[in-house]
């Protein structure tokens, strides 16, 4: 996705890039700089000369760049102007333009720089992950202990892979009546397969009296979702719910209000907090005290 080599190293990319600096040219550009009458400009030639003599490619690179670069790694437009010669405009850049040649290979440097700075800081935190997750996984295993995606990961294998599903869903087949998920837009994928399994055994209950019709109930709001780390994706609630409308007898009902700002509810909370001292309760409870006593 960054474009660059998994085993770059910001330091290779630097001594690469100091190799590449076409110097010939670099020498006429501060040839041309010290035409200049400027003293800002004959300081750019002292600067970008002893760079030259420079033994360290990497620190060579770092001070180039720093002398050309801005702080958003844009080439600055002022190097190069107040009568210099022309050989500093072809490496340089004309006045407020930077668009030269080797201005665009510093500025594609420095984005490939921060590729590189990203990639290490990636692997950083994947290398904190994996060992966080091995001690964790170490550690649950010590205390014999399941955590929330245990229960749903091993349930869902019991009911799906293991080699007696079978035998567990007979087992259950007779005590469900109802499923209800609720806030269905935060269910991941492996709890609708656990919900799809168990509703399979529903839709294939011939022998029931069908006066007692076992149900499932869904509820959710797909703009609601904010499991996402948890592997919830609101497009799957839609889809579920399109896929059980397919059988016959489904019903989908979509609300247009929302009863929580229902004005009856709205009107009790307002209550409480004005007429309560519930809004004082909640930050500062001496106040509380000392309005109860006084009423």
């Amino acid at each position: 996705m960054l474009g660059i080599d998994a085993q770059t190293s910001a330091d290779s990319v630097k001594r690469m890039a100091w190799a590449a600096v076409p110097k010939d040219k670099l020498k006429a550009a501060i040839s041309a700089l010290r035409e200049s009458k400027s003293k800002k400009q004959n300081d750019y030639a002292d600067k970008f000369e002893s760079l030259l003599t420079e033994p360290d490619f990497i620190k060579a690179y770092e001070n180039y760049a720093s002398v050309i670069l801005k702080t958003d790694n844009l080439p600055r437009t002022q190097i190069g102007i107040k009568d210099t010669g022309a050989a500093a405009y072809d490496f340089f850049g004309q006045p407020k333009s930077a668009d030269t040649p080797e201005m665009r290979a510093v500025a594609d440097i420095a984005a490939k720089l921060q590729g590189v700075k990203i990639l290490t800081a990636t692997r950083a935190v994947f290398e904190i992950s994996r060992e966080f997750a091995a001690r964790y996984r170490t550690l649950k295993s010590e205390r014999r202990l399941l955590d929330f995606s245990d229960q749903i990961m091993l349930t869902r294998k019991l009911l799906k892979q293991s080699h007696v599903s079978d035998w567990v869903s007979y087992k259950l087949d007779g005590g469900i009546e109802h499923i209800l998920v609720d806030e269905a837009q935060d269910t991941s994928q492996a709890q609708w397969d656990i919900v799809d399994v168990i509703r399979d055994m529903f839709t294939h209950d011939q022998e029931r009296d069908t006066r007692f019709p076992r149900t499932m109930f869904a509820v959710g709001d797909e703009k609601q979702s904010i499991y996402s780390f948890q592997g919830a994706r609101p497009e799957k609630f839609i889809e579920k719910i399109r896929d059980y409308m397919s059988d016959k007898g489904e019903v989908s009902v979509r609300m247009s209000m929302s009863f929580r700002s229902a004005h009856d509810v709205l009107r009790v909370v307002d209550g409480v907090f004005a007429d309560q001292l519930g809004l004082q309760r909640m930050f500062n409870a001496e106040d509380v005290d000392v309005a109860s006593e006084v009423v």
